[in-house]
């Protein structure tokens, strides 16, 4: 890195090496650990005491994800996932003030990435 300096600051230069040495490395292949809430994970459910609940513990959990996870050689590609894994998370939740109710809530590790075109992603 080399730093230029004028009157008023100073001017980080990263060089072109450097940047594709940064890139290569966080290419798409590799899921990285997410935090996902459980409300996000309970978006399309159609259970109301389960969506509506005033707690879940715990409020989130770590999926690995491939969405953000590397680099793809093209702006009209995406980071995807091309292999994953069910998950049944036991949560629990407060469906009223004073009862505790313990569920499976189906989740998905994606196990492999890829790049493909952002209009072809599949949402798991």
């Amino acid at each position: 890195m080399l730093n230029l300096v004028d009157s008023r600051s100073v001017i980080k230069i990263i060089p072109y090496e450097l940047i594709m040495d940064t890139v290569n490395e966080h290419s798409c292949h590799r899921p990285k650990p997410t935090v996902v809430t459980i409300s996000d994970l309970l978006a399309t459910t159609n259970n109301d005491d389960l969506r509506f609940a005033l707690l879940y513990d715990p409020p989130s959990v770590v999926l690995h994800q491939c969405g953000g996870s590397g680099c793809c050689q093209s702006k009209s590609e995406t980071c995807t996932h091309s292999e994953h894994e069910e998950l049944f998370l036991e949560i629990a939740y407060l469906s009223d003030p004073d009862y505790v109710k313990k569920t499976y809530l189906l989740a998905w590790n994606h196990t492999a990435c890829k790049c493909a075109a952002k209009n072809n992603n599949r949402v798991l």
